[in-house]
């Protein structure tokens, strides 16, 4: 039994750890994720057609259930979290490239769009949001959670 004002420890799996952090805090607080200085960002590339404002952002290993897209004004705020992928046996790394956990990328979208039509697909480590454009500005919030 552990003393008051005293710290105890027992080994755990790491991998079993951070994933059970980053399942509480994706459910959690959107507050602690922002403050996070380990956020990384995906490369993305937002282009035009004539009728879509369309994201393309680079996901490999990022589930569609870990995926939030939410749009504010002319901010759409893609974030999740990629999982740290848990391998049996491996005592040291040596590299490490690929990174891992939180991720959050924003862009202000300068023309009219309409959020609620929004198309969202997810494939081949890609996801590509098609945001019909529109003829006025919207005001509201929209948070979507993809179901891919």
């Amino acid at each position: 039994m552990p003393q008051p004002g005293r710290l105890s420890a027992k080994a755990r799996d790491p991998h079993e750890a951070a994933r059970r952090l980053s399942e509480n805090l994706l459910h959690g607080s959107r507050e602690f994720m922002r403050r996070r200085s380990d956020l990384w960002e995906p490369p993305m590339d937002v282009y035009e057609t004539g009728a879509h404002v369309v994201i393309k952002m680079e996901l490999p290993g990022v589930k569609a259930c870990d995926l939030r897209v939410r749009f504010e004004g002319d901010a759409v705020t893609i974030r999740g979290y990629r999982d740290v992928p848990c391998e049996a046996g491996v005592t040291a790394y040596h590299q490490m490239e690929i990174r891992h956990g939180y991720f959050e990328r924003s862009v202000i979208v300068r023309k009219p769009i309409n959020p609620e039509a929004t198309e969202a697909e997810y494939r081949e480590g890609f996801l590509w949001l098609r945001i019909p454009k529109a003829a006025g500005r919207t005001r509201q919030l929209y948070s979507i959670r993809l179901r891919l």
